[in-house]
């Protein structure tokens, strides 16, 4: 009987009364809705809510029965203490995933993820603005400030179905969340990442401590680190000295004598053995560079005694040319009177030519040997020039970190009377710490006054406040 009137039911009912909801009215056909009726005080005993018998007035819910024990539905989701809820300033991180077949109904359509096409369009990353809304493209403004995970979901998942007139899913995820912000008596205020669940007291943790703890472990520690940079800045002044003393002599040609200054913060000990060190190896790198000014002065040497050479050279065949230029004439004018033939005559004119060709060579050979001179003592002399920069280049270099040492020198010297100033002070009374939040709303900022164990949110911005022990 049953199942002729499943039968008889249009398909789209039909499909909805399969599976548990068969099984269900089997169960009660065959025990009868009498004893199906008397199991519901056992229930109500039990606490479990009574299950209505089905009708065509008001068709049964299936998603809420059970293959298992169809009597028996899920209790109601609740929201889990401290569940974590989006503010201002949440970035996040959306994808749309739109729903194919509109045709099947059912929930096993419904879950299938093959249905489901992502409409990457629509996803991205979204700020929650300053009202608590994120602003979607195409979609439109959802607000999702204070609500969880599910609710935020559940809020957008609607604003997609009204907006495209399409079932579908949504996938939110937290990207990032707003630093907090310290500011006050703290040990290292600015800006920190926020973590869950954290208190002013993690908070002050991370910035270092305040109150006592600044004026204690903190003023100490860094009167210490001025100390050794101090003592770093001497110890460089040490070493830079009897550089600038080696190098001031060697551009003066005079003597080294050790600065008054290096006898000063060294004593004379250590001064003379930091000049000798100084001195040695100002002197490796001299004899590093001889072997090129060596080379740069024999290679002028050579040439100037090749020129000197091509000189005489020219010197000679021009008094040569000159005894066979008078040669030349004498035998013209024998010529001309018929006592010299004309072999001889001819040969005078071709000893004065060939002289003339070789005078030509020599001095090209001289103008040679003098280029040759110019470019040898021209890299001598630029050689010279750049050794004599890189030496102005270097003292000027040791006067200004020396300069920059003795400011920083006297700057740890006043930061560590101050540090000590502030040792004392702390030591000689005590000090209470009072803690404030001021926090971003949609209605605007609001401060109030907290404790040590208040939680922080996102965006925060925490003052500390030291008062002065009674």
């Amino acid at each position: 009987m049953v199942e002729n009137s499943v039968r008889s039911l249009p398909g789209r009912a039909r499909s909805r009364l399969n599976g548990p909801l068969v099984t269900f009215l089997t169960v009660t056909s065959v025990f009868g809705v009498g004893s199906w009726l008397t199991s519901r005080a056992p229930m109500a005993e039990r606490g479990l809510p009574p299950v209505a018998s089905p009708s065509r007035s008001a068709p049964v819910d299936v998603s809420v029965l059970n293959l298992r024990d169809p009597l028996v539905t899920p209790p109601p989701k609740l929201r889990p203490p401290g569940a974590h809820t989006y503010i201002l300033g949440d970035r996040l991180k959306i994808a749309f995933y739109e729903r194919l077949d509109l045709s099947d109904d059912s929930s096993n359509a419904r879950s299938l993820a093959s249905n489901y096409v992502e409409r990457t369009e629509l996803g991205g990353e979204y700020l929650v603005q300053q009202d608590g809304n994120v602003v979607l493209p195409l979609v439109g403004t959802v607000a999702v400030a204070g609500m969880t995970i599910e609710e935020a979901v559940s809020a957008t998942e609607s604003a997609f179905r009204v907006a495209m007139r399409r079932e579908g899913r949504v996938s939110l995820l937290l990207v990032d969340r707003e630093p907090i912000y310290i500011v006050g008596d703290a040990a290292r205020p600015g800006t920190f990442k926020h973590s869950p669940g954290m208190t002013v007291l993690h908070a002050m943790a991370v910035a270092g401590g305040a109150g006592d703890e600044r004026g204690g472990h903190y003023i100490r520690t860094e009167y210490l680190r001025e100390q050794e940079r101090q003592a770093k800045a001497i110890q460089r002044i040490k070493r830079l000295l009897p550089q600038w003393a080696v190098l001031s002599a060697e551009r003066e040609g005079a003597s080294v004598t050790t600065p008054p200054r290096l006898l000063e913060i060294a004593g004379s000990a250590e001064a003379a053995r930091l000049m000798r060190a100084a001195l040695h190896l100002r002197t490796l790198v001299l004899a590093s560079r001889k072997p090129l000014h060596e080379m740069l002065r024999a290679s002028v040497a050579s040439a100037r005694r090749l020129g000197a050479g091509q000189e005489n050279k020219l010197a000679l065949v021009q008094a040569q040319i000159q005894g066979r230029v008078e040669r030349r004439e004498v035998v013209s004018a024998l010529r001309s009177r018929g006592n010299v033939n004309v072999v001889t005559h001819l040969q005078s004119k071709t000893d004065v030519a060939a002289l003339e060709e070789r005078r030509q060579d020599v001095e090209d050979a001289r103008l040679d040997a003098q280029l040759k001179f110019t470019r040898a003592e021209g890299e001598l002399r630029k050689l010279e020039a750049e050794q004599r920069t890189e030496l102005e280049r270097d003292l000027a270099t040791i006067d200004a970190e020396i300069a920059d040492l003795d400011l920083g020198i006297e700057s740890s010297r006043r930061m560590q009377a101050e540090l000590r100033s502030s040792l004392h002070t702390t030591a000689a009374g005590g000090s209470d710490i009072d803690y404030e939040v001021t926090r971003r709303g949609q209605q605007g900022a609001t401060r109030f006054a907290v404790t040590d164990l208040t939680e922080l949110l996102p965006g925060d911005l925490l003052r500390v406040n030291r008062r002065a022990g009674r």
